[in-house]
């Protein structure tokens, strides 16, 4: 948001209504707050502004430069009364409608600020800074469309602004219209050739749209740019991961430790390219992972990754328990966005959901399906349940954990007499479990079997299926069902 303005000039007020003797002391006070502010003495200048208003209230131009001052040091509430005072006395002078609405949009009041910038443009047609923080107050409340006409018009009456075009191309790109955001992003790079941001964002919709050289590029050159660029780093080490670039991608992460950009996650995929298992992703990676996938979540999953887990999971319990089979209480254990809910959804009374992403659960709400959604890691809720669940479900849940022993063990005082647990697991052809280069870990049929034993739980049913596409590959596992020993 572009907070700058025209200067007002005091000789647009003329006539404040007072005598001519108190015209010549309001001038006189005016004229040394005006000194005092252009020296930089806020101070001086706020107390005599102040001085003007205590004999006229209604003293625009005192009310408007008091809000300059104010909105300078940050005080945007108190800045605001000011700038209303100044617009009810001049409403058709496009500097206070213009610092009102930057005010306002500062304050979150997108929609009066999107009042304000419209005044303006109305008032002067070439105003590019009100069509700009148009494009943005639109932005922030999600009226992609109009602020896309925002910026496209303040990047006509200002083709050289490299800010423009970057937002722009953010708003095309949040339209889903990448071809436009392409182009965007390339024109604020023609006027800004040195900004990493805008290579950033260019690498970024080069990956979302499959092109994975030229998204390399683009954040090598914003981290050239820029060499501590934590989030340019943190992508450019997924893609060399997933294009099979191991000791660049090994660089990388060691960079991000060493720069302390969510050295947690990025120790943790350290340890998964060395080929280093550890018990589990540390609950931080999750998180971040899932928060920040949960905007794309179902389109990459089920869109790109030929997802269908949960489908499976229903079809697989049926066809061992009968179609007809209905379940009281279901607790969906890392629920995401209630794909697993959703499928199941017409076999359960009631569903508890949790979740360790916040934003993962906000979608699942969304889906008015789950009686219950609780934001918590598996572990922590199941070591102290609230009830017996007759379904337990764990759709591509267990992937982050590479120690079992603690769930087998909890499972069970969550679990009714009769109930059953479902879940799947990614397949891995040696002993125990291993950490793969994804930060996702494999478990073998022996471990699990070992498990289930040594918890007195029985696996009634398993099967080997494909969980989702990984680099074009499908990744194997397994989907298990689980019950209390006879």
């Amino acid at each position: 948001m572009n907070s700058s303005s025209p200067d007002l000039r005091p000789d647009e007020y003329a006539d404040t209504g007072a005598n001519q003797h108190t015209l010549s002391i309001l001038e006189d006070l005016f004229q040394q707050a005006l000194l005092s502010h252009q020296q930089g003495d806020t101070g001086q200048a706020l107390d005599l502004y102040k001085q003007v208003m205590n004999i006229d209230p209604d003293h625009a131009e005192s009310c408007f430069y008091t809000a300059l001052l104010l909105g300078e040091a940050g005080s945007h509430d108190k800045a605001l009364p000011f700038l209303e005072k100044a617009h009810e006395r001049h409403p058709f002078l496009p500097a206070i409608s213009y610092q009102l609405g930057i005010c306002q949009y500062i304050l979150g009041q997108n929609e009066p600020a999107i009042k304000s910038f419209e005044k303006v443009i109305d008032i002067d047609k070439g105003h590019w800074l009100a069509a700009y923080n148009l494009g943005a107050a639109y932005h922030a409340i999600d009226k992609i469309p109009e602020a896309i006409d925002a910026y496209a018009m303040a990047a006509r009456l200002n083709p050289q602004d490299a800010d423009i075009f970057f937002n722009l191309g953010l708003a095309y790109k949040k339209a889903g219209v990448p071809e436009e955001a392409l182009k965007a992003y390339c024109k604020a790079i023609e006027i800004k050739p040195e900004d990493p941001e805008v290579h950033y964002n260019l690498g970024r919709l080069y990956n979302d749209t499959g092109h994975k050289k030229e998204a390399i590029l683009s954040l090598e050159m914003a981290i050239g740019l820029r060499p501590d660029f934590g989030a340019a780093l943190t992508n450019l080490g997924v893609l060399y991961s997933s294009e099979d670039m191991r000791d660049k991608a090994i660089a990388v992460y060691e960079k991000l430790i060493k720069i302390g950009h969510n050295p947690t996650a990025a120790q943790h995929i350290l340890n998964a390219l060395k080929g280093n298992t550890t018990d589990a992703a540390p609950i931080a990676y999750i998180k971040e992972l899932y928060d920040d996938f949960a905007g794309h979540f179902e389109k990459r999953l089920l869109g790109d990754l030929g997802y269908n887990t949960p489908q499976k999971l229903v079809n697989f319990l049926q066809e061992h328990n009968g179609t007809q089979t209905a379940y009281a209480q279901m607790l969906d254990l890392g629920c995401g966005t209630g794909l697993c809910g959703q499928a199941f959804a017409g076999m359960t009374g009631s569903i508890t959901g949790v979740d360790l992403s916040a934003k993962m659960i906000e979608k699942a709400r969304d889906k008015n399906i789950y009686d219950q959604l609780v934001e918590d890691n598996i572990i922590s809720f199941l070591e102290n349940p609230t009830q017996a669940y007759d379904l337990i479900v764990a759709g591509d849940v267990l992937i982050y954990l590479g120690e079992l022993k603690g769930v087998f063990q909890l499972l069970p005082k969550s679990l009714s007499g009769e109930g059953k647990i479902i879940f799947s697991t990614e397949h891995f052809d040696g002993k125990g479990y291993k950490l793969r280069s994804s930060g996702r870990y494999a478990h073998s049929k022996s471990y699990i079997n070992v498990l289930a034993q040594e918890k007195n739980l029985q696996i009634s049913a398993v099967e080997s299926t494909n969980l989702r596409k990984e680099n074009g590959q499908w990744i194997v596992g397994e989907i298990y069902i689980i019950s209390h020993s006879v």
